[in-house]
């Protein structure tokens, strides 16, 4: 296993936050073309009110924000512990052989 700097560890966290944003941009975007497209069938007035709710583009700092979310999550050692989380035997030096 190759171990990573703090930079490289960010840079993935950072990376990772985005993709989380582009999935959650991309499902948004298919429930508000599927809201047009039923609101086209069913011939439901005029579409301003639907055009209003077009999801929009998240911003950098927005990505930094999840970043962080994500990074406070990794580093914090009492959210592990609230998790239930142990450490495994085979790292507890009593244990080696």
């Amino acid at each position: 296993m190759t171990s990573k700097n703090p930079f490289e560890i960010r840079l993935d966290i950072l990376r990772m936050a985005q993709e989380m944003m582009d999935r959650e941009l991309d499902i948004s975007a298919q429930k508000y073309h599927q809201k047009i497209e039923a609101t086209r069938q069913n011939n439901i007035g005029a579409l301003g009110g639907v055009v209003e709710e077009a999801p929009k583009m998240y911003t950098p700092d927005e990505v930094v924000s999840k970043a962080a979310t994500l990074y406070n999550f990794v580093s914090d050692a009492s959210s592990s512990s609230s998790l239930g989380t142990t450490r495994s035997t085979r790292d507890d030096p009593k244990h080696r052989k």
